[in-house]
């Protein structure tokens, strides 16, 4: 029984990181010309350049370097929370992005989506909080080569077998 629960925990955990990093198919909103003319605050979350996923957060501390560094990932200790991590001041600082009344926010101004929330900070150079001072200035982009496109991924029977096993 112990077994299968660490078999289960070790393939929910797997499960949790691969679904921060696959996007959606580009086909989804028509030619990929006409993606690309879509303004980048109206992108889906996973296509956001500065989104690393469910990345822990002693990996995404290694990624910021400079002032203003930042980039947004998924909570691992809380999956469906979202976390801006910023360098600033000589030290890593990590915000949960609140989700009040259908808005996502820091404090004050709300927006309908991440990106929105995201683009508004970065290009008005808005402080994240009073308190914290924190501005971002520069988007860490996530490492292409560990991204999977929807239509890289194939379903086989080798996965069906794992699960069947697990069970």
């Amino acid at each position: 029984m112990q077994e299968r629960k660490e078999r289960l925990s070790k393939f929910e955990s797997i499960r949790h990181s691969i679904a921060g990093i696959i996007r959606s198919p580009k086909t989804v909103l028509g030619s990929s010309a006409f993606s690309d003319t879509v303004p980048v605050s109206e992108k889906p979350l996973a296509e956001q350049d500065w989104y690393h996923g469910a990345i822990p957060r002693i990996e995404a501390q290694d990624l910021l370097k400079q002032q203003g560094d930042f980039l947004v990932r998924e909570s691992h200790g809380k999956p469906g929370e979202y976390v801006l991590s910023v360098y600033s001041d000589g030290q890593r600082r990590h915000f949960i992005i609140q989700f009040v009344d259908n808005m996502y926010r820091f404090e004050g101004t709300g927006f309908s989506n991440i990106p929105q929330l995201i683009e508004h900070h970065y290009t008005t150079k808005q402080v994240i909080t009073k308190k914290s001072g924190v501005v971002l200035l520069n988007p860490i982009p996530k490492d292409k080569k560990w991204v999977l496109n929807h239509e890289d991924v194939t379903l086989g029977e080798l996965l069906g077998k794992v699960c069947n096993q697990l069970n």
